[in-house]
């Protein structure tokens, strides 16, 4: 990894996984943004989420039919 270019940004190299290709690819496709654009939310919501969790916190999805599901945030 090396240090914030000149624009604020820092470049970073990573390897993925296939199952993780397959989901930046979907996260990409989904809206409007970029593969970058689409790492950093994600980034931030994991951050965000393990936040609350180490608070101890629960993530709870909501499913279409009104179950909630906690989710484990590893």
């Amino acid at each position: 990894m090396s240090g914030p270019e000149p624009d604020g940004l820092t470049r970073v190299t990573v390897n993925l996984t296939p199952r993780a290709v397959t989901a930046l690819d979907a996260l990409a496709a989904a809206g409007p943004q970029s593969k970058t654009d689409a790492i950093n939310r994600a980034l931030r919501t994991a951050g965000r989420l393990a936040r609350y969790a180490d608070a101890g916190g629960a993530v709870v999805l909501l499913t279409r039919d009104g179950r909630q599901v906690e989710i484990e945030v590893i």
